[in-house]
């Protein structure tokens, strides 16, 4: 018999998994996920647009043909004072060149500086100064969080940094001179070794009171050569560069502005294990001392110290040079000038002449003449005065000013002042 065909049943093909069970759907990933890997995306995308454009910058500004030559500094020669000495090595008096600019400063070699000072002003300045090359980017990382967290303006330049400055850029605060000094920074560190960047840095900042350089303040403050100062005396002096005039220790207003950034310094001494705190501690409650009067035989003889100079200058015309070399010739002139014996001779100077003024009454005043009467009066000796001066003549002037540092009459002859 004929039955009709049962229709085919349809096979079911399990998904794989685990034998007698259906297949899970596949799972969506979460949307925090997501949102994460896209922001990772988009942060390492911009940092690298970041740092592709902070190398463009680099490169452009580096290749600046307006760029200061740091090579420069590998021949230094700074302005000098030169120190005139009595016979018993005394200053009693400074020659300086023609410049008018005047720099107080004695260059002292890197040799002559005691560890301790050394180390005083890494600690105050620029604790990585040995480990860095030119710009220590932790510090700028962290100058950066203090700024945000305290809302102050907080620096981090190295004192590599402080030498390009202070020798090659100007003092403007623009992103360009930024850049600049950052790239002359880490040239220089490869052209000089650290101990000569140290030795311009010390040799050049300003310490307050026009005096430049670290010899000629620890002179100043301390009356005494960088090589004999203390560790506590040394601390002092690497306080002073941060803000010289506010700071200045011979100032009594200073004084505990001055005390409070030593004690920082000394501090930081101890953290970089270069001081023992028994040792800090004793300098941190010893009391500021410094010299009252470092010099107190200068300018008592200004006509020596005239010809000091007359002939130093007479020295170099002889030698073809000019007289702008004295401003950077520095050192010492020794004189047989005796303080003692020449105040006496100048007493007695004085003592005669004031004699002869008494029996030739002459050198005193003839009269009086009133404030509102002193025009009238050099006009009328205008009218009698000759023109001309000659020697051996006496003639009648009013003494219009009196300069008693310098011991000096200015005098009005009518036509002619002197």
């Amino acid at each position: 018999m004929w039955s009709p065909q049962q229709p085919a049943t349809p096979t079911a093909h399990p998904r794989k998994g685990k034998p007698g069970k259906p297949g899970k759907p596949k799972k969506r990933r979460p949307l925090w996920l997501t949102i994460l890997k896209w922001t990772f995306i988009v942060g390492f995308a911009c940092t690298a647009l970041l740092v592709a454009t902070v190398a463009f910058v680099f490169w452009m500004y580096g290749r600046d043909p307006s760029l200061p030559d740091y090579k420069t500094l590998s021949d230094y020669k700074p302005k000098q004072v030169i120190a005139v000495l009595d016979a018993n090595d005394r200053r009693i008096g400074e020659v300086f060149g023609p410049d008018k600019k005047i720099e107080r400063r004695t260059f002292v070699a890197y040799d002559k500086l005691p560890a301790h000072v050394v180390d005083s002003f890494v600690a105050a300045e620029d604790n990585r100064f040995w480990q860095h090359a030119g710009v220590d980017y932790w510090g700028m990382f962290r100058a950066f969080l203090t700024n945000v967290r305290s809302g102050k303006r907080h620096g981090a330049s190295t004192i590599t940094q402080q030498v390009v400055k202070t020798f090659l850029l100007t003092p403007e605060k623009t992103f360009k001179r930024k850049i600049q000094e950052i790239i002359i920074a880490r040239r220089l560190e490869k052209s000089l070794t650290k101990q000569e960047i140290m030795t311009l840095y010390l040799n050049q900042i300003y310490f307050g009171n026009n005096r430049y350089g670290i010899q000629e303040a620890a002179r100043f403050y301390f009356g005494k050569d960088v090589a004999n100062i203390s560790v506590g005396e040394a601390a002092l002096l690497a306080a002073l560069p941060q803000r010289p005039e506010e700071l200045a220790p011979n100032r009594k207003k200073n004084q505990a502005a001055a005390k409070a950034r030593q004690i920082y310094v000394l501090n930081q001494l101890v953290a970089m294990k270069k001081l023992q705190p028994a040792d800090a501690q004793k300098w941190m409650d010893a009391p500021i001392a410094v010299v009252e009067d470092p010099f107190p035989l200068m300018d008592t003889a200004p006509e020596w110290i005239a010809r000091v100079r007359g002939e130093l200058i007479d020295d170099l015309k002889k030698r073809g040079k000019k007289e702008d070399e004295l401003d950077r010739m520095g050192g010492t002139v020794r004189t047989t000038l005796d303080p003692g014996m020449q105040a006496n001779a100048q007493r007695a100077l004085q003592n005669g002449l004031r004699a002869v003024d008494k029996r030739h009454k002459v050198g005193r005043p003839q009269r009086n003449v009133k404030p509102d009467a002193v025009d009238a009066e050099i006009a009328k000796l205008a009218k009698s005065f000759p023109g001309k001066l000659k020697a051996k003549e006496t003639y009648a002037a009013v003494v219009t000013a009196v300069h008693d540092t310098d011991n000096e009459l200015v005098v009005d002859l009518g036509n002619y002042k002197a």
